[in-house]
């Protein structure tokens, strides 16, 4: 999808922020692709329950939330193009996982 290009190429810059995944999140929604505006949002979220269990130290509820996220991450990227998943994924929560 030439559509997605800046979208692509925004979230491919170091360090982009929450936000442009997020707005390629909507931008997903909003084109009929649920599934990957999702996978795309728990690229955000995942990041964020992980430094909370390392800053807090405390198990629950962040285990749950976090071995939830990445079921439902490796889920969804089992439907996805390789490509498209590596494109996308924070290189420290990517594909990889």
């Amino acid at each position: 999808m030439h559509e997605e290009t800046p979208f692509i190429t925004a979230i491919q810059a170091e360090a982009a922020p929450d936000i442009t995944y997020l707005v390629y999140a909507d931008w997903l929604d909003e084109h009929g692709h649920a599934d990957r505006a999702e996978y795309v949002r728990l690229c955000v979220e995942l990041p964020k329950l992980w430094a909370k269990f390392r800053a807090e130290r405390v198990l629950d509820p962040y285990v749950e939330q976090i071995a939830t996220a990445q079921i439902r991450m490796r889920e969804l990227r089992a439907t996805f193009s390789p490509d498209w998943v590596k494109q996308v994924s924070r290189a420290k929560y990517g594909p990889e996982w």
